[in-house]
């Protein structure tokens, strides 16, 4: 991670603890941003239960149950089963409907 003087500080990613931070509202995530799965993201946007992130041609849905989450990964460049290409509305269909599922299964 650039510290904005040129100087290089190499940072420990946690993803879990990242994905928990996020989880309970903070936007920033982790000391180099919000990394998960290897990627690196930028939050875009959250409402109570889902939220959004981006990166370069695609972006993750975070939807919260009581007790877990659902992520959602989509890029622009991949079709889908419908051979439509993904899409963050979809994706968002997709996870909603498992957080659903698995609220009324009591998680």
């Amino acid at each position: 991670m650039d510290d904005g003087t040129g100087n290089v500080e190499k940072v420990a990613i946690d993803e879990t603890a990242i994905l928990k931070n996020i989880l309970t509202g903070d936007v920033k995530g982790g000391k180099a941003g919000i990394r998960l799965g290897g990627e690196k993201y930028m939050l875009s946007g959250s409402e109570e239960g889902r939220i959004n992130l981006t990166k370069k041609a695609g972006g993750m849905i975070i939807g919260k149950a009581k007790t877990c989450a659902v992520l959602g990964v989509w890029s622009s460049a991949f079709k889908d089963s419908n051979g439509k290409f993904q899409n963050p509305g979809d994706t968002w269909a997709r996870v909603k409907a498992m957080v659903d599922y698995l609220t009324s299964q009591g998680y």
